[in-house]
């Protein structure tokens, strides 16, 4: 499909620059807006440059004439996305509307609060590692004192703290602390999730581009958990069981929740067989994400017709896809310059970028993170995309470290899937 006379207005926060870049490639939609959330008591740089200078894209905030806010825009453009996980109301409003969203509508709260996804889990059949919830960092640590290898999660608030493991108390001691401090007064008011760690030698995950049904080819991803990532493409009736028995059970809900996004699940395989979903990814995944942005190459096409209701096959680049994370190695309060050679710039996803003539920027965030991107490479089999990956990562510049080691791990996780007669055979090359 010819897009060129089409347009979109993409709703993010920062982290997803990327889609809106991929939207902006050749093939691609003709006129990209780029919505950063700015709003704030006392907005600052830190939101409305992100996405300056990059080819094709018209930022979105109120010193630019020609796209001052996202209300002049909304009745004008052909598509409105969101590849994060937020604005789930707004979305089921415009839709409501008559207006074309790419998003996963209410699907965005499987993301955000933990324990809803549990019962969602447990009601479709699944089954739910062992968990407790624990309200306030005081009950938290009494429990933390007596139990080991443990994983802590909180839901919503992101800002606060990522997910975070647990072997033993005074190893977590100092990290407990900073949550009582951080917290202040509200630190006996936070809910914490726990659960206990499932011993597994093998995480599966499905990427997908769902758009009312699963497609008839994705993903069968890798991940080694913030760090690399290594997809094969399979038809979808090739891929493990386990994903599929995980998909089969979600598409009803899914379709209800309104979710037309990417949307990936990551699956601990325990030793005796038994598979606990421990993630739901109701976004654009990162690591995976950007990875299909590179594998499909109608992708553009895909967020049309799914913000049409409709859903378009995917037609892969290439079989298998490596993808490595970036990491700031400076002060992450500071701006984080990244060479990136302009042959690789379709490659590189950055967080929260700006672009000044040659020159790549990582734009310093209020709630800063020290990993600030991914670097993504194709190929005709696993070893010749992760090959290609570190190939490439060796020509970016910067004070950044690119977790390419971790890519040997995801290689030898797709050989342990081998071992034990797991399908890991891709489409063909």
């Amino acid at each position: 499909m010819d897009l060129s006379s089409k347009s979109i207005l993409v709703r993010d926060n920062g982290l997803f620059l990327s889609f809106a870049a991929r939207m902006a490639q050749p093939g691609g939609f003709g006129t990209v807006y780029y919505a950063n959330s700015w709003q704030r008591g006392r907005p600052s740089f830190h939101e409305i440059t992100v996405g300056k200078g990059y080819e094709g894209i018209e930022v979105v905030h109120p010193q630019n004439p020609k796209a001052p806010d996202v209300y002049s825009l909304i009745d004008k453009v052909d598509v409105i996305a969101y590849p994060d996980c937020y604005d789930g109301e707004e979305q089921r409003y415009l839709r409501e509307h008559g207006k074309k969203v790419w998003g996963s509508g209410m699907g965005v709260e499987l993301e955000l609060y933990r324990l809803f996804a549990k019962k969602v889990l447990a009601a479709v059949g699944l089954d739910v590692g062992p968990y407790v919830v624990v309200e306030g960092v005081t009950k938290l640590r009494k429990y933390l004192e007596t139990h080991e290898d443990r994983v802590i999660k909180v839901s919503f608030v992101r800002g606060l703290m990522e997910t975070r493991k647990h072997k033993k108390y005074w190893l977590s001691k100092t990290f407990i602390d900073w949550l009582q401090w951080r917290l202040g007064p509200i630190a006996e008011e936070q809910k914490f999730i726990v659960e206990e760690k499932i011993d597994t030698k093998l995480e599966l995950g499905g990427d997908h581009v769902f758009a009312g049904r699963f497609p008839n080819i994705a993903i069968n991803g890798l991940e080694i958990k913030d760090a690399a990532y290594v997809g094969i493409v399979q038809e979808y009736d090739e891929m493990p069981e386990e994903i599929r028995m995980v998909n089969d059970a979600l598409e009803p809900v899914l379709k209800k929740m309104g979710v037309f996004n990417m949307f990936s699940h990551e699956d601990r395989i325990a030793e005796d067989g038994t598979v606990y979903p421990i993630d739901l990814t109701m976004r654009q995944g990162s690591p995976s994400g950007e990875a299909q942005l590179k594998t499909w190459e109608n992708m553009p096409e895909m967020v049309y017709h799914g913000a049409h209701g409709e859903q378009v096959e995917p037609e892969p680049a290439a079989s298998h896809v490596a993808q490595a994370m970036i990491f700031n190695n400076g002060d992450e309060n500071d701006w984080c310059a990244v060479g990136v050679p302009k042959d690789l710039r379709n490659d590189v996803n950055l967080y929260f970028g700006m672009r000044k003539g040659s020159e790549d920027y990582v734009v310093p965030q209020q709630n800063p993170f020290d990993e600030v991107g991914s670097i993504v490479a194709l190929g005709n089999t696993a070893e010749e995309a992760v090959k290609l990956c570190k190939k490439n990562a060796e020509r970016l510049e910067g004070n950044i470290v690119v977790k390419c080691e971790a890519l040997d791990e995801a290689l030898e996780e797709i050989a342990l899937m081998d071992k034990q007669g797991m399908n890991v055979e891709s489409i063909p090359a």
